[in-house]
């Protein structure tokens, strides 16, 4: 303990002399004060400016668009007959299957087709009955060989007849029942009961909205910087969807005179068919490259330049620079990472000024920041070793 004191005491009075010797240059006067004199003007004179060094990074050229969101499949359903419908089975919205029955109708035609296998199925009938007279005669002598032949190939002519007017039945029977071509959702409805559907006219939609894609358009220059597989984004009521290009056209539009791009979207599956988004898509980048802030170049007549700093004299090096960004600037060659880069912009910034950074002149701001930061250290030293 009595050591921790003597110790508190030395620092102590350590403290009163660096004070004193502060105030004693402050209130000097005469000949001291006008040598401090020159030291001011010649620091006031020395310009303070950000610096910044060159560092590595990656800079990406976005391009923004409106895209048409739609199936990768859609079937619209037609009906293969005309006819009253008589049912109506799905809604908009509904998922279905392949297969599954949509609507029926109730066709004229397979009453006729019933009516044709009813009389078909009368005349094979009437075939059968002489057929059995005919083969009791022939046994009896009483038909020629002939007679017997012909009433055969009767018999055989009804049942192709029948068998004809069933096949007609089933096929009509299977047109007035309107199936799903594909599975998937119904986007849109176009019939009710007791309409009269025609083969020209779609009941219904159908998408597989389990894989959706966003259609685009872009100019020749950026479908030149595309390729299979690259990522796009798009935007939708503030929710972001990933997808990927799948085709790119080879060919302009006939009336926009630009290439369509297809992308698959990722997850997409809530997107509504037709609905417009905004597609985003990188159209040029630069990798891990050297960069610095944009507003650290000037121009020179169109050339690039900037300002360093070497040994606290501002120094223009003019630099070949790349692709920027609205933050940074690639560049390219005339510059390390090791160089001194002045960001700011000062009307006083020209070749040849003194320059020092603003982290140098916080420094000399406050010269006994750092003195202070010693004395608290010993000081934390020191009730360190008090403390039990």
């Amino acid at each position: 303990m009595r050591q921790t004191r003597e110790k508190i005491i030395l620092l102590a009075l350590l403290a009163g002399v660096l004070t004193a010797g502060v105030t004693g240059c402050g209130a000097g006067g005469g000949s001291n004060a006008m040598k401090g004199a020159p030291e001011v003007a010649a620091e006031s004179a020395v310009l303070t400016v950000q610096i910044e060094k060159p560092s590595y990074n990656s800079i990406y050229l976005t391009t923004e668009m409106v895209g048409t969101v739609q199936p990768e499949q859609t079937a619209e359903v037609y009906p293969k007959s005309s006819g009253t419908v008589t049912a109506v089975y799905f809604e908009v919205g509904d998922t279905v299957s392949e297969g599954q029955v949509l609507a029926t109708l109730d066709s004229d035609s397979l009453n006729s087709a019933q009516i044709s296998i009813n009389s078909a199925q009368l005349q094979l009938e009437t075939a059968q009955k002489e057929l059995e007279r005919s083969q009791v005669l022939y046994e009896n002598d009483g038909i020629t060989q002939q007679a017997l032949e012909t009433a055969e190939n009767s018999v055989r002519s009804a049942q192709l007849q029948l068998e004809s007017a069933q096949d007609n039945y089933n096929t009509l029977l299977k047109n007035i029942s309107i199936t799903a071509p594909i599975s998937g959702v119904i986007e849109s409805k176009n019939v009710d009961v007791y309409d009269n559907a025609s083969m020209q006219q779609a009941i219904c939609v159908i998408s597989q909205k389990s894989n959706m894609e966003v259609v685009f358009q872009v100019s020749e220059r950026v479908k030149n910087s595309l390729r299979m597989g690259n990522g796009v984004t798009l935007e939708k009521n503030g929710t972001s969807y990933k997808a990927s290009i799948i085709e790119i056209a080879g060919k302009t539009s006939e009336n926009t005179g630009l290439f369509e791009i297809t992308a698959r979207i990722q997850d997409g599956g809530n997107l509504s068919t037709g609905s417009k988004v905004t597609v985003s898509l990188v159209t040029d980048w630069a990798a891990n490259v050297l960069c610095i802030p944009l507003d650290a170049i000037y121009y020179d007549d169109g050339k690039p330049y900037v300002f360093v700093s070497r040994d606290g004299v501002a120094e223009v090096v003019y630099v070949e620079t790349g692709i920027y960004d609205d933050a940074s600037m690639q560049i390219v060659s005339d510059l390390t990472q090791n160089d001194q880069v002045i960001t700011s912009w000062s009307s006083q910034l020209t070749s040849g000024a003194l320059v020092q950074s603003v982290e140098d002149t916080e420094k000399k701001d406050n010269p006994a920041k750092g003195q202070l930061a010693d004395g608290a250290g010993e000081l934390d030293a020191a009730e360190s070793e008090v403390a039990p």
